[in-house]
């Protein structure tokens, strides 16, 4: 092919009813995935990057560059039966052999005789000429189209094929040609549609690598990103118009997700300023920017000076007539403004009624909200975390560590008594958003002080991917801890539960136990988190859940699982052979932090240092595969290598005063862990002190490579002397013993070659 062969470029548009904002979330990246598989598997591949999608509410398009003419020749080959039983003593063809031929409609003589993994087959090989590209396409596009996934998906008219919105036309163009596609029926062409109201409702498009700009002349902006950009733009230039605001600024509801959903709901944006009666600003300030943002997809405006919420918002309105006057947009200005103004009069009416009842006063309704079936109410819930959130508690909290009594357990469980309570309320019911949120205020208005009312809206962290969880209290982290086992528990402790599977999470178990996860990790926590899940186990009797020992494997490897993602997250270098060698070395869940503190430091450790500790772990496996860590006698050493060696393990295990360690009864270096009393380190040493003190300590490990190696080359382990055979057993283990306290070194073998015993 000559160069020019390359220079084609595709266009598919898809032009729909107006699509759901959640189905535009992921149809444009996912229509791009699917075209760069089809065609990577049909011999057509092209840099990813050559593919361009584009979407509106009423229209999904790519655009592929670089495409070639032709499809390559495609080889053929098909594996037959094996020789013995395709061809007879003869070497004629058996029925086996025939019928192969016949289910692949090839002639039986062209089958060949080929060799494979030691054993003869009946093997037919051809090659199919490739075909034109644009001839593979009109194959191809209906197969990528329909394949969309999403929720709600319609079947429309008589048709058999259903779709997130109905299709109302296709535009499919090679270079400046048509090439005909069908898709239920619908023929395409190169027409497409404008704006609703505009006096050009159709146009035709003549090339498809112009496909944008064309777009752009019908005042239709089809790349996201770049509508994103024009609406941040026309927001900031509406705000600094404002009146009465001496330092405006735009107010989003949460990160950046209002400004992403208005763009997938419009495709000519303009924005509009709407007012409203200030006397609704005594509601909480997050009350009227949720019910703008949630239920009318308005944006709030601060002053950000004073940080009070004015009475303006701006609408960002699809300006489906390009011609569109003052008038008309004041209009549409108005109603707006009635639609909120009724809005916020219901938001008001919630608001003293739930203020009326009390957090207090609403909790008995719990006892009517089913928390999961099986698993009794949102009442029964809150009170096992009456008796689990004072637990975590006294684990985390350092006043229980000083005198034995936590001051912080008593506030979770007044905060565990009323966390669920807002769930019942008029406000929260009418926006689902605010849940949590209200909790706080009510309690607030109550007169909780603030570390417990605060402690119910957090208890819902993280609200959103990649929220921070530092900086909680640590009412807030056992109370959040405890919900959010409780909520595992329960569920993985259920006959027939509906776990997670693929894809599928119907109970969110999976973000779950992620924000369990992050939050003992980004707080350092030292927690026996495995201690924390089965109390909340025992708090289950009445529903009768399966036995602790039949659910924790289930819980412990699902975690794990979500503990390896958070892992990869933090290290993206790390290799699967360190994580197995940290993890082998003791439950995780038993303290997360020692766990962490430990992978950091093998990450962190310099590798050449590394490998003299696994250097030696390496050939110490291939010896002890079942540890005597019986007591070590020097008396029985026949070599001063022994001797060399034991030395070196008791200076790096005994205290200032080493000659103890031989005595036989104490002679157990492994449990002296490098005496950490001497490191000055405490179990209440931060995570950074535990980081260091495992880096320090896997430095001293390295200095036994020496003699270690010497051992093994002037001693023979396996002597034909029991007793002595022993010993240097035992030797051994106390080392593999030692190693393992921190890693299972052994495991990391993608660091050393050629290590012999």
């Amino acid at each position: 092919m000559t160069q020019s062969s390359y220079d084609n470029h595709y266009l598919l548009e898809i032009g729909t009813e107006e699509l759901p904002e959640t189905f535009l979330k992921t149809a444009p990246d996912e229509l791009k995935e699917r075209f760069h598989k089809a065609l990577t598997s049909h011999g057509l591949a092209v840099p990813v990057e050559s593919l361009s999608h584009y979407s509106t509410p009423r229209r999904l398009a790519i655009v592929i560059s670089g495409l070639p003419s032709m499809q390559p020749d495609q080889p053929i080959e098909l594996k037959g039966p094996p020789v013995s039983v395709g061809l007879n003593a003869n070497g004629e063809f058996t029925q086996a052999a025939v019928g192969f031929a016949k289910k692949n409609a090839i002639p039986v003589e062209s089958l060949v005789q080929e060799t494979r993994d030691g054993q003869a087959y009946l093997v037919y090989r051809s090659t199919q000429p490739g075909k034109p590209t644009p001839e593979v396409l009109q194959t191809l596009v209906p197969e990528v189209v329909l394949g969309l996934s999403g929720s709600h998906f319609m079947r429309w008219a008589n048709g058999t094929v259903s779709f997130s919105r109905p299709i109302r036309w296709l535009v499919s163009l090679w270079n400046d040609k048509d090439l005909p596609v069908e898709i239920e029926g619908l023929r395409s062409d190169r027409e497409s549609r404008g704006l609703r109201l505009a006096n050009k409702t159709t146009f035709s498009l003549s090339k498809a690598d112009s496909y944008h700009q064309m777009l752009k002349d019908q005042h239709i902006e089809v790349d996201y990103l770049e509508r994103f950009n024009t609406i941040q733009s026309l927001l900031k230039n509406a705000v600094q118009k404002l009146p009465h605001c001496d330092a405006p600024q735009i107010a989003f509801s949460d990160p950046g997700c209002l400004g992403h959903t208005v763009t997938r709901l419009v495709e000519n944006p303009s924005v509009l300023v709407g007012q409203f009666d200030e006397a609704y600003l005594t509601l909480p300030d997050i009350v009227i920017s949720t019910v703008m943002a949630a239920h009318q997809k308005y944006f709030a405006v601060y002053d950000r000076n004073s940080g009070k919420l004015s009475p303006y918002f701006l609408v960002v309105s699809n300006q489906s007539d390009p011609d569109r006057t003052s008038d008309a947009e004041a209009i549409i200005i108005k109603g707006n403004q009635r639609v909120l103004k009724a809005r916020l009069e219901d938001a008001r009416f919630f608001y003293e009624e739930d203020l009326k009842i009390g957090l207090e006063g609403r909790r008995a309704a719990l006892s009517s909200i089913t928390f999961q079936k099986g698993l009794g109410s949102l009442l029964d819930k809150t009170e096992r975390l009456e008796v689990l959130a004072p637990f975590v508690a006294a684990k985390i909290s350092s006043d229980a560590k000083v005198s034995g009594v936590s001051e912080v357990s008593e506030s979770a469980r007044q905060a565990a008594r009323l966390c669920k309570a807002d769930l019942a309320t008029g406000m929260v019911r009418e926006l689902t958003e605010l849940q949590g949120i209200m909790g706080t205020i009510y309690a607030e208005k109550q007169g909780l002080n603030s570390v417990i009312a605060g402690a119910i809206e957090r208890h819902y962290y993280p609200r959103f991917e990649g929220e921070d969880l530092g900086g909680l209290f640590e009412v807030d982290i056992a109370l959040n801890l405890a919900d959010k086992c409780d909520t595992l528990v329960a569920i993985f402790s259920q006959q027939g539960a509906k776990l997670p599977s693929g894809s599928k999470d119907p109970l969110g178990l999976r973000r779950t136990a992620m924000g369990v996860l992050r939050l003992i990790q980004r707080n350092q926590l030292g927690l026996n988190l495995e201690e924390v899940l089965k109390e909340a186990h025992s708090l289950l009797s009445k529903y009768n859940p399966t036995p602790w020992e039949s659910t924790w494997p289930l819980l412990d490897e699902f975690l794990r699982q979500r503990l390896k993602t958070l892992v990869w997250d933090c290290f993206p270098h790390l290799s699967n052979e360190r994580w197995e060698a940290v993890l082998a070395t003791q439950s995780p869940f038993l303290n997360l932090r020692d766990f962490w503190a430990r992978l950091e430091a093998i990450q962190s450790i310099d590798s050449t240092m590394l490998v003299q500790v696994t250097e030696p772990a390496v050939r110490i496996s291939r010896i002890i595969t079942a540890p005597d860590l019986g007591p070590v006698d020097p008396s029985l050493f026949q070599d001063p290598s022994e001797q060399a060696l034991w030395d070196a393990l008791t200076q790096l295990t005994s205290s200032q005063n080493s000659a103890h360690i031989h005595n036989p009864d104490i002679a157990r270096p492994e449990n002296l862990l490098f005496n950490r009393e001497q490191d000055s380190s405490s179990q209440d040493e931060t995570f950074e002190e535990l980081r260091d003190y495992y880096q320090r300590s896997i430095e001293r490990m390295a200095s036994l490579n020496t003699p270690v190696t010497d051992f093994f080359e002037k001693v023979l382990v396996n002597d034909k002397d029991a007793s002595v055979r022993q010993n240097r057993q035992r030797l051994l283990s106390h080392i593999q013993a030692l190693y393992q306290t921190i890693a299972h070194f052994h495991l990391i073998t993608n660091l050393i070659t050629n290590v012999t015993v």
